[in-house]
Formats: structure tokens, C-alpha cells, sequence
């Protein structure tokens, strides 16, 4: 078994069903490896960054992981804006297979010499460079564990002479570990909190992405001590699809009443969030802030109480510790200015206006109501983010993806293919707008070849 072989079966043992890429010389023994063992299905794109942002999503929509390949020099370079959506937007492990040049041309300035070690090592949480065969495949699984277990990206390089050799031994051949363990905070910690929570009057939660899995959770606990939930874009599609004291969302694309939830409490409790808005963000109270990555503690506001936890988890420890009490005028007031915003956002969009050119909100709103109930909506950067805020909507099993982090344009159509490689059978709406489908609409060709039906509104 050579190099190449062993990735393949590396790869195809561990979830991976497709490969985005772009072929070349450096990958031609790769490619020819995956073609033989026939486990693995090679989508060929028509640029490398729409195979990253494809990658990107087929992990987030199919909780597995995604794979992107490029070749030597531009090809991988070509890639790099996709993985940084990828490592911006988290929950999802990508990992980006790239080609590099023989060992005996490095450092001689040869055709197509790229050192993609620097200039990957902000976006990857590891690269496994495989300069001889005997690394195959202890380095390889790293890479993929970590990209797995802690849904990141992560980079392959694959030297072309390195590629044909054979591994010497599979004595590192071993099951990965594929799920992380959830991160519960001391008891200490959950009895300063509830001590907080219980001496507030108007508590608020605002929860952001790291609170996926735990809506019900959230929920039963804002019940539970009177507090509305706001919520940032990227929570959209938690927060929409369940029944409780839901305020909407705060910031730049936010209502009013989410706006005021936050603002004009005398608690907060951010959830899962590292909102980067923090002019939106009140001064002068008291702040909880939940989240399983540390770092993002306190770095948009100075909290009173730091927690290092997994949202469901800390809920499922603090909820018993915390006063019951019911919602007070406050809380109701806020659910009635956020049913008035929802009525005014319909209007706006309504489809009996026979305006000339149709405007943007209503062509939104008609695509929210005829999109099946898992529908997966992808939008582009620009307007488009504007009308899924306020003009469209994420129940039942529906999905929403974009670069709301990152902030990228173009990568939509990317996506949008990513996602719909998951189940062809099931929907997939692309909102974008001519700028950003005028900058890479060449994967068009690979949709029609490939068979996958994404709906593009331009």
C-alpha cells in the first residue's frame, strides 16, 4: 500500500464521502488512488475555493467531514479564503489535501514554490506534512482526528515523491476518536451564578451558535426564572424553532425588542455566543457569559462571572440551583413589540404590493413560504444577509448557511453545492446577490453534472 492508498483508506474509513478539488501532478497518484478503491467520490470543480466553502458545508449540513484538495502553488492557495470561512464559522472539520513539490527542488526557487506551511499556519489547527513514508498514517490521523473530534481545519500535504512509496507499516493504523466530551464547570462556579441570577430583577439570555443541541434546554431555563431570549443571527435557526420566550435578534440586523433585551436588563447571560458587536452590549451590570471555548470569555465584555461549560450542560446543573419566578411585565412587554416587528417585517414583504421591479423582501418571503420544511437556505454576503433576517423563516428542520463570520462574498454557490451533495433530494436555496454570483459562478457546470437541483435566486 503507498501513500496515497493508505490517505484514501484513511479517509473513506472515517466518514468522508466526497472530495472537492481541483487535479494536478502533484495530486495525480492521489486521485488515481481514490479512482482504484472506489469508496470515495471525486467532484471535480471549476475553482478551488468554491471546493473549500463545498467542503465546508457538506460537514456542517452532514455532521461529517468535508475535503477539499489543491494542488501545488495556486492551487492550494486557491483554497485559502473557503478554510478560513470553514475555522471562522466552527462546527464543522474540514480537511484541505494539497500537493507540493518533490523534496529534491525545495529551496530553489522552482516553478510553482509555495512555503504553504506559513502560510497556512493561521488558518489550520494542524498540518500533517508527510515528507516520508513511514509517517503514513500516524500524521494523517492526527489531522483527521482533530478535524473530527474538534471540528476544525486542518491541511495534508502530499510531496508528489512522497506520494507512490510504500508505507512501510500500518502498525499506527487505530479507531480515532470522533466525539468531544462536554465541558461542565465546578459546582462552585454554577452557586455564584444562580446566586446572581436570583438576585436579578429583568434577566435576559442572549445566545448565539455555541447553544446548538441545547434550545429546549434554554428554554425551560428562561422559563423558568422570566427571562426573554435574544438571540444573534447565526442562533436564528435555534431559536426559531422553538416555542418560548423568544425576542428575536440584536445588532446591526436586529429588532427592536432583541435590541432591548439586552440593553435594558440588570443581568445578562450570554450563552454560546462571542457576539462582535460590542457598542450593542450594555455597560454597568452584571454579566454572566457561558461558553466551552475559554477564550472567548470577556472579550466583548467585562463580565462579572466567566463559566467554562457547555451550554447544555451548565443549564442541566445550574437550572436546579436557580428560583422559580414567573415573567413579569417586562419579559411580556418585549414578546409584544417583538410580535409587532414580525408584522411590520410581513407587510413590508407582502406579495399583493404589484410593485415594478418586484422588491427583494417579498421575493424573500415567497421563498421562505414555498421552501420545504428542511429546506437549506444559503446566502451570499450583502442584502441577502438582510432579507433571511427579517424576511424569512427557520423552522421545523431547516437550515441556514453563510459567512456570517468570516464575511466573505461569492462563496455561496460553493455551499450551496456542499450542501446539496449531502441529500440531492432535499432542498437547497441560494439568495444571492449579481455581485457576488458574478465573481465565481463557474461551479454552475459542476451542480448540472453532478446532478444536485440548488435553486438560485439572483
Amino acid at each position: 500500500m503507498n501513500v496515497a492508498e493508505a490517505l484514501v483508506d484513511l479517509l473513506a474509513s472515517n466518514g468522508v464521502t466526497h472530495v472537492f478539488g481541483i487535479g494536478g501532478d502533484a495530486l495525480n497518484v492521489f486521485t488515481d488512488a481514490l479512482r482504484r478503491d472506489g469508496r470515495l467520490t471525486w467532484i471535480g470543480m471549476h475553482h478551488e475555493e468554491n471546493a473549500a466553502y463545498a467542503a465546508y458545508a457538506q460537514s456542517a449540513i452532514g455532521a461529517r467531514p468535508g475535503v477539499c484538495a489543491g494542488t501545488v502553488g495556486p492551487g492550494a492557495l486557491h483554497l485559502i479564503n473557503g478554510l478560513y470561512d470553514a475555522k471562522r464559522e466552527g462546527f464543522a472539520g474540514v480537511i484541505a489535501l494539497t500537493g507540493q513539490l518533490p523534496h529534491a527542488e525545495r529551496g530553489t526557487k522552482y516553478f510553482q514554490a509555495v512555503d504553504l506551511k506559513a502560510i497556512y499556519a493561521d488558518v489550520c489547527a494542524y498540518q500533517a506534512i508527510i515528507a516520508e513514508p513511514s509517517q503514513m498514517p500516524r500524521i494523517a490521523e492526527i489531522a483527521l482526528q482533530q478535524a473530527i473530534a474538534e471540528q476544525q481545519v486542518v491541511r495534508v500535504e502530499l510531496p508528489q515523491d512522497v506520494l507512490p512509496q510504500n508505507v512501510p507499516s500500518l502498525h499506527f493504523r487505530r479507531p480515532l476518536v470522533t466525539r468531544r466530551s462536554a465541558v461542565v464547570p465546578p459546582a462552585d462556579l454554577l452557586k455564584e451564578a444562580a446566586t446572581l441570577v436570583d438576585a436579578g430583577k429583568r434577566v435576559a439570555l442572549f445566545c448565539g451558535a455555541g447553544c446548538t443541541g441545547a434550545g429546549d434546554e434554554i428554554v425551560t431555563f428562561a422559563k423558568k426564572v422570566g427571562a426573554p431570549i435574544a438571540h444573534t443571527l447565526r442562533a436564528k435557526e435555534i431559536f426559531e424553532k422553538v416555542d418560548g420566550p423568544v425576542v428575536g435578534m440584536t445588532g446591526l440586523l436586529g429588532a427592536p425588542s432583541g435590541y432591548h433585551a439586552v440593553k435594558d436588563c440588570d443581568l445578562l447571560i450570554m450563552l454560546g455566543t462571542n457576539f462582535p458587536y460590542d457598542h450593542f452590549l450594555p455597560e454597568g451590570i452584571p454579566i454572566i457569559q457561558v461558553d466551552r471555548c475559554v477564550e472567548n470569555i470577556g472579550v466583548r465584555a467585562p463580565v462579572t462571572l466567566g463559566v467554562h461549560g457547555d451550554v447544555k450542560a451548565t443549564l442541566d446543573l445550574l437550572a436546579p440551583l436557580v428560583k422559580e419566578r414567573p415573567a413579569g411585565a417586562w419579559t411580556k412587554a418585549l414578546a409584544n413589540v417583538h410580535a409587532r416587528w414580525i408584522e411590520h417585517n410581513t407587510k413590508q414583504a407582502d406579495p399583493s404590493t404589484r410593485k415594478s421591479p418586484i422588491p427583494p423582501p417579498v421575493v424573500a418571503r415567497l421563498v421562505s413560504e414555498k421552501a420545504s420544511d428542511d429546506a437549506v437556505f444559503v446566502i451570499d454576503g450583502g442584502s441577502a444577509t438582510v432579507y433571511l433576517a427579517r424576511y424569512m423563516r427557520l423552522h421545523g428542520r431547516r437550515r441556514a448557511l453563510s459567512s456570517f463570520n468570516h464575511g466573505s462574498i461569492s462563496g455561496g454557490l460553493g455551499m450551496a453545492i456542499g450542501a446539496s451533495s449531502v441529500d440531492p433530494k432535499r432542498q437547497v436555496w441560494l439568495l444571492t446577490g449579481d455581485g457576488c454570483f458574478g465573481m465565481m459562478p463557474q461551479d454552475l457546470i459542476t451542480a448540472k453534472h453532478s446532478g444536485w437541483p440548488v435553486k438560485i435566486v439572483v
